[in-house]
């Protein structure tokens, strides 16, 4: 929901953008793939895959792997790890990719819910420019939070301006028809646009409105 209304944002800003999906076998792959996929292109967004899946196989049976990356920020132990290690993998690839800015769709919400999570970010800026100012003297690296500062419920109001379709976002943590309405995700969701004063289009679509695109054993870029 927040990286679509990232896209969105970015997009209405008029910058360049390449979006990236992190395929590392979380259980919604399914619905988040499907949903990136329709708002990348809905902006004329490029998205990239990286794929980290075998690392969960590598990792079943020695550690509790999460859910979803909501799950790696709040409940796990070694979540700051996780959340600080996506960042950095996306940062490095960017950089390959001759992109020298990373925008993310934190928000103030998640950084109170988690004050740890701007001073990674900030520490995860300092520590890619220390490596690329090392052999580019005229490159600086740049991590951009554009909702840093904005709550939640009014990312929502920001993306309903923006033409986003919240019909085609996924927060549920379920690889399911429709969303649970139990899971952190789902209450997240529901507070958020509850405090935004209005209703989810997707509970009342029932789902998301696009054909499930991605599968656990093939993802295609």
């Amino acid at each position: 929901m927040d990286s679509a209304t990232l896209i969105a944002w970015a997009a209405d800003q008029g910058y360049d953008q390449l979006a990236f999906f992190v395929d590392y076998g979380q259980d919604n792959l399914d619905r988040e793939f499907a949903c990136a996929r329709i708002n990348t292109q809905k902006f004329g967004v490029p998205m990239e895959v990286i794929n980290i899946r075998s690392l969960r196989e590598s990792f079943v049976g020695r550690f509790p792997f999460p859910l979803n990356l909501y799950d790696c920020t709040v409940k796990n132990p070694l979540g700051q790890i996780t959340t600080f290690a996506m960042s950095a993998l996306v940062a490095g690839i960017g950089v390959l990719a001759d992109r020298h800015t990373l925008m993310l769709g934190i928000h103030h919400t998640d950084i109170e819910l988690r004050p740890v999570l701007r001073k990674s970010m900030d520490t995860l800026e300092d520590i890619v420019n220390y490596i690329v100012e090392s052999f580019a003297d005229d490159e600086h690296f740049k991590l951009m939070l554009p909702f840093g500062k904005t709550n939640r419920s009014e990312v929502i109001k920001i993306g309903q301006r923006l033409g986003v379709d919240y019909v085609n976002t996924w927060s549920c943590h379920e690889n399911v028809g429709s969303p649970c309405n139990r899971c952190e995700g789902c209450e997240e969701r529901r507070e958020a646009f509850s405090l935004a004063g209005v209703k989810d289009p997707q509970l009342e679509a029932g789902g998301i409105k696009v054909p499930v695109r991605a599968n656990r054993t093939s993802v295609p870029v």
